[in-house]
């Protein structure tokens, strides 16, 4: 896959990615806490290398771990008092 340009496999994480964008907005996202750091990078690992992980390993992580480890703009914890 190369970084710029319009290839088959670039256009495939594009579409990969927009389906993961609507998906979150078409949810609700859920309140809850955030996963411990330790957990966090447990699941994840190591994620700079001099090999790199490659597109398709670094999306799985976001939308495995990652994405789901945010909180909602709307989770009155985050909110200034």
């Amino acid at each position: 896959m190369e970084m710029f340009g319009l290839d088959a496999d670039n256009e495939a994480m594009v579409h990969k990615v927009v389906a993961q964008v609507l998906g979150r907005f078409a949810e609700q996202p859920e309140i809850r806490t955030a996963p411990r750091v330790e957990e966090l990078a447990a699941n994840v690992g190591e994620t700079i290398t001099p090999a790199g992980l490659g597109p398709d390993e670094a999306f799985r992580l976001y939308t495995e771990y990652l994405a789901p480890a945010r909180s909602p703009v709307t989770t009155p914890a985050i909110w200034p008092s």
